[in-house]
């Protein structure tokens, strides 16, 4: 009997905070707006930062699930029914329109456009319609009783923890990884961007940068 191959899909992954979104990321904006509209308060986000100092001497994974801790005790609705307004005012004109130039170019070559962030899921949920990517993962929050409890649980698309949220979102399905296309600015996402043919350094940082370009990777400066 012959032998039969499944068909590889070529993807090209997003990163949003200082990919997408330039010169910021989408929770600092979040706090911002929830704070101007006096969802959370000041003595939320001097909390938070709080639990984030005294949680770094128990590691970077303590930091993770305990950053968003500003959350803590909101209603998930409150936060839910604001999201437009966040995005067209906070978000949306940081958005690199470069990016979503490469971004459709590739979706019409029949990409599948995956977002991958460590940026709260719901905010990546927006992402994804706002962008027409075919999907995502990015970090979630718990809830009790229909208020957030400022924890993260589950995979945390971070470092390594990105492919591993990658494989989850593919679900078993094989990625033609040396034609597919990744997009990120940070030396955390270095573990990702190895994975594909084409990674692209956006904006990088040193460490990034120097690694780019030892390795002849596309690197792209972007000014908006």
């Amino acid at each position: 009997m012959p032998k039969t191959y499944q068909h590889k899909v070529r993807i090209a992954v997003f990163d949003i905070d200082e990919t997408l979104l330039l010169g910021t990321s989408a929770e600092i904006q979040l706090i911002r707006f929830l704070y101007k509209q006096k969802i959370i308060k000041a003595r939320n986000i001097l909390k938070s930062l709080i639990n984030t100092l005294i949680t770094v001497f128990q590691g970077i994974n303590q930091v993770i699930y305990r950053k968003s801790g500003y959350l803590e005790g909101i209603e998930k609705k409150i936060v839910l029914s604001h999201l437009s307004q966040l995005f067209n005012q906070y978000i949306w004109p940081r958005v690199s329109r470069k990016l979503l130039n490469e971004l459709e170019k590739l979706k019409k070559e029949n990409y599948e456009i995956i977002i991958i962030s460590g940026t709260l899921d719901f905010l990546l949920d927006f992402f994804i319609v706002k962008v027409g990517a075919d999907g995502g993962i990015g970090s979630h929050m718990e809830t009790k009783k229909g208020r957030f409890s400022g924890r993260i649980t589950g995979i945390y698309p971070y470092r390594k923890g990105k492919i591993k949220a990658l494989k989850h979102y593919l679900r078993g399905r094989e990625v033609d990884y040396i034609h597919s296309y990744a997009f990120a600015d940070s030396i955390a996402d270095l573990p990702l961007l190895q994975l594909f043919g084409n990674p692209v350094a956006v904006n990088p940082g040193f460490l990034l940068w120097f690694r780019a370009k030892l390795k002849g990777w596309k690197i792209m400066r972007i000014k908006e």
